[in-house]
């Protein structure tokens, strides 16, 4: 899973306008999907452009909320987030 790697064309947009590296934190989205926690953190390369969102999902453990599994998912198709949602 640590071995894949994401390109984007940034040809298209103006060179000043592009972060000097990726931004997560300014977007976070937390909603229960499918009867599981999940938080959704946008990685942006321009204040209005991201190239793609970390999904974490959670399981209640030990106590406590932990992550059961992190994925960076570039498709709007694929992503949870997006679409009907099945509460």
């Amino acid at each position: 899973m640590g071995d894949k790697v994401s390109i984007i064309d940034t040809k298209s947009i103006e060179p000043s306008h592009i972060f000097e590296n990726i931004g997560f934190g300014s977007i976070i989205d937390y909603e229960v999907i499918n009867k599981n926690l999940m938080v959704r953190v946008s990685g942006q390369i321009t204040p209005a452009m991201s190239v793609g969102d970390i999904i974490i999902t959670y399981e209640y453990r030990d106590k406590m909320y932990q992550a059961k599994a992190i994925e960076f998912i570039t498709d709007i198709n694929k992503n949870p987030f997006y679409g009907p949602v099945k509460h």
